[in-house]
This record gives structure tokens, C-alpha cells and sequence, in this order.
């Protein structure tokens, strides 16, 4: 039976179809990226203001939780795109072409600037090429785990786990039937509930390490999965969704309230439940009818821009929270968060339309 909150799509799963593009889940990462730069200017003041910062730290807490719905969108979009090209003659450079064309361009240009901010900052925080090292190997969040020193923007631990999903899932995804697809995932999810247990019991932090963030995207995966069985046309889609959702942020709420006695069970399944919420939020928004007040409003230019722009927007933030906290503090919160929000988006937009797009647009001429 139709589920009457999307519209009906010829969708067969035997057969490569052209995707359809949810300009809504653009929208998404326009939100998920002004959360993370919210999270990080109240997390890192700069300043003594009048007001107690305890509380909007507690309500803007959430925000660092923006990552989770990239790596939800991450796995969704790029699973989609790789069940329906699996059987394609160039399925490997038609991929990796046009992610090297869209993440490294502007990656490598933000250490280059970064670095050499930094020196001009300060002298004394000049950064030895061998601490830089890691980062331009994408090696940054397995630093703890290879046991090698590095230095560098903190945010790109997420990239990293991004571009080793990117490396591997497409062997994956040739290797494995469509229809097992679904079973893979979730196998592999328990295993790394595994890992994180053994990392946990050994005294290992799991916050930035590849095979205990993955999971996440994988629940992206799963959701790509699902549309591939027509599972969104089917009747109450809707609400088992949804369902999971609300269950993950009840479950969420409990765990959080918990004692640090139970510190090992928070840190074992925190990342679990906050995935499962992320999972529910990006599939609902699925099935959504573009008439639905929501999707009218993700729809919105504005959204619609800050998405676009998302990718620029999550690099840039740490670089202008630098300078504004060592030149431009006015001491006055809310402009403060106004010139970072302001000054972000501005080189984002600069970062995008004048240089990333350069390389967008060759990677729009292999499609």
C-alpha cells in the first residue's frame, strides 16, 4: 500500500534508477552545521561576560551532535549512490573522482591556511611538519591508536572517519548482494559495540576513533538500504520510524541522567542512541510531503543556502573562533556568536563560490 505522506516513485530494486535529490536533507546540513558552530563558541569562550555561561553550555550542548546527522547523510547519500552504480564499468573512479574533487580541494586548502595562521598568531605555535603529518594522511583520529604525535584543527577528527568510510564501503557494497546489504550493516554495528568495549575496558577514548564512530554512518547506510527494498512506500513506514526515534531520545534522556557509576554503559551505547535519533529525524524528513510546515521550512532559501555552503562552513568555524577570541572579542554574548555566525558564513560563502566551486563543477561533468 502507498504511504500517502511521499509521492509515488517507479522504484524497482533490480534495476538502477536515477535518483531522485531530497533538497529538504539539503536543508538538514545547513542546521547541523550552524549546531556544531554554536556548540563550539559556547564551549570555547574567550571572554569574561556578565552572564552565566553554564546554562546556554547546557542548552547548546546538543549542538556538537550536529556530526551525528552529517554521518547520517553521509552514509545515506553515498550507499544510495553506490547500490545504484554497483554494476557500472568505471563504479570505482566515477566514485572516488568525484569525492576527491569535492572534499580534498578545500581540505587541503584549510591546513594550509590554518597552519600558517597559526605561525602568525603566534611564533611560538609554529607546528613541526612531522605533527602536521597525520592530518594530511588522514590519520588524526588514529593517533591514539598508531601511538603518533600530531597537531591540528580538532574538528577534522569527523573528516577523517568520513574519508575511511569512503574507502571502504564501496568494496563493500560490490562485494556483497543488495539484498544482504541490510544484514551487513547491522553485523557490523555490533561489532563495533564490541570494539568500544574492549577500547572502554583498555582505558581508550572512543569519541574520534574510526571503528567506534562508523556506526552512525552506517545507520545512514541502513537507511539507504531500506529505500533500495521500497521500504518508505510501505504501509506505517511513517511511524516505525518515527517510533524509533522517540524510543532512542527517551532511552537518551535516561542514560544522561545516570550516575558516573554507570559512565561505561553511557559510553558504550551514547553514540548508539544519539545515531538512532539522527536515523529517525533523516527518515522521516524522507517521507515527508514537501507541503509539510517543515520541509517548507528546510525548503527555504535560507536553509537551502546554508546547506550548500555546509561543507565550507564546518571547516572555516574553528579558524574564525580563533581569530575573534584573540582580536575581535566585544564581550557582549550574543554579538559575539552574531560577528562568528556572520564571519563563518561570509568565508564559507567565499570558500564556495570562488574556489570549491571550481572543482564541483568538474565533478557535475562526469555524472
Amino acid at each position: 500500500m502507498h504511504n500517502p505522506l511521499i509521492p509515488t516513485i517507479d522504484i524497482s530494486p533490480k534495476t538502477p534508477i536515477k535518483l531522485c535529490y531530497y533538497h529538504n536533507l539539503n536543508g538538514v546540513r545547513g542546521v547541523a552545521a550552524l549546531m556544531v558552530v554554536v556548540f563550539h563558541f559556547f564551549i570555547y569562550p574567550n571572554a569574561n561576560y556578565l552572564i552565566n555561561l553554564k546554562i546556554y553550555q547546557k542548552i547548546t550542548e546538543f549542538g556538537q551532535h550536529g556530526v551525528s546527522l552529517f554521518f547520517i547523510l553521509s552514509g545515506f547519500v553515498i550507499t544510495r549512490i553506490l547500490i545504484n552504480t554497483r554494476t557500472d564499468q568505471d563504479y570505482f573512479i566515477s566514485f572516488y573522482r568525484k569525492r576527491v574533487l569535492r572534499i580534498l580541494p578545500l581540505y587541503y586548502l584549510f591546513l594550509f591556511v590554518y597552519y600558517n595562521a597559526i605561525r602568525l598568531l603566534d611564533k611560538s605555535q609554529n607546528v613541526d611538519i612531522i605533527l602536521q603529518l597525520p592530518y594530511y594522511l588522514y590519520l588524526q583520529n588514529l593517533t591514539e591508536i598508531l601511538k603518533i604525535h600530531a597537531s591540528g584543527p580538532g574538528h577534522y577528527w569527523s573528516l577523517a572517519v568520513e574519508e575511511h568510510f569512503y574507502l571502504l564501503w564501496p568494496f563493500v557494497i560490490l562485494f556483497i548482494l543488495p539484498k544482504n546489504i541490510g544484514k551487513v550493516i547491522v553485523v557490523v554495528i555490533i561489532l563495533v559495540l564490541f570494539i568500544k568495549y574492549v577500547m572502554l575496558s583498555n582505558g581508550l577514548s572512543i569519541n574520534y576513533f574510526t571503528f567506534t564512530r562508523i556506526d552512525q554512518i552506517l545507520m545512514g547506510a541502513y537507511l539507504a538500504y531500506l529505500e533500495f527494498k521500497n521500504f518508505f512506500y510501505k504501509k506505517n513506514s511513517f511511524n516505525k520510524i518515527m517510533y524509533i526515534g522517540f524510543v532512542a531520545f527517551f532511552l537518551s534522556v535516561f542514560v544522561y541522567s545516570l550516575s558516573d557509576y554507570f559512565f561505561f554503559i553511557k559510553e558504550m551505547i551514547k553514540y548508539l542512541l544519539l545515531g538512532l535519533i539522527s536515523f529517525s529525524i533523516i527518515g522521516c524528513l524522507i517521507m515527508l510531503k514537501k507541503e509539510n510546515i517543515v520541509n517548507r521550512i528546510l525548503l527555504g532559501n535560507f536553509w537551502q543556502y546554508l546547506g550548500r555552503i555546509s561543507y565550507g562552513i564546518y571547516i572555516w568555524h574553528v579558524l574564525v573562533l580563533i581569530i575573534l577570541n584573540r582580536y575581535f572579542v566585544a564581550k557582549i554574548l550574543f554579538i559575539d556568536l552574531f560577528m562568528t555566525l556572520t564571519l563563518t558564513v561570509g568565508i564559507a560563502h567565499l570558500s564556495y563560490f570562488y574556489y570549491e566551486i571550481n572543482f564541483i563543477s568538474k565533478k557535475k561533468s562526469y555524472n
